[in-house]
């Protein structure tokens, strides 16, 4: 029982799925056209924030994030999670990948109010590049997306951050007018 915290579309074994998570801590996959449960994935110790699908060479898989900084990683056989990682700054964490599939992201931020934009070997789970540019502690969990396999971009402190992925420092701010949260 909860609310539901994401969702995303999956196309694993080529059959349009829905993935959702949520307070429960639980992970579900649902084929979207019958409506029918195909797999509930269970493994983290708190509420499931954001889920993340992705393939590489054919094989099909889902990061998992959840409200006390965990990070998992599932393939879709019920065989539990493959990897669990902490997120920089125990945070609630999103995750995300470049456009054309290659680079990982993740952004998130602490109870503490500190943001994180990090860049991830997804091979070993090490961070390859840490962002620099947060002035002050976000009142709330900072969002972000990826644009054209180039830019980073956050809102953040009423604002919106840019980053060329290649390079750590900020490349822009952008006033939000307000239309952001702090």
């Amino acid at each position: 029982a909860g609310s539901v915290n994401d969702l995303a579309f999956c196309n694993p074994a080529k059959k349009l799925c829905a993935i959702t998570c949520g307070d429960d801590k639980a992970i579900k996959v649902w084929n979207a056209t019958t409506g029918s449960k195909l797999y509930t994935f269970e493994g983290h110790d708190a509420a499931v924030h954001s889920v993340c699908p992705h393939n590489k060479e054919n094989v099909h898989f889902f990061f998992s994030t959840s409200v006390n900084g965990k990070i998992k990683a599932w393939l879709y056989d019920n065989m539990g999670y493959r990897v669990d990682y902490d997120a920089p700054g125990h945070s609630i964490t999103t995750m995300a990948y470049s456009a054309d599939g290659k680079r990982l992201f993740s952004c998130g931020t602490s109870k503490d109010g500190e943001s994180h934009v990090v860049e991830w070997n997804e091979n070993d789970g090490v961070i390859k590049r840490n962002y620099v540019g947060f002035q002050k502690p976000s009142s709330g969990v900072v969002q972000f997306d990826t644009s054209e396999n180039k830019y980073l971009a956050v809102g953040d402190d009423y604002a919106i951050k840019v980053w060329d992925m290649d390079k750590i420092n900020i490349l822009t701010t952008i006033d939000a007018e307000g239309g952001l949260p702090a």
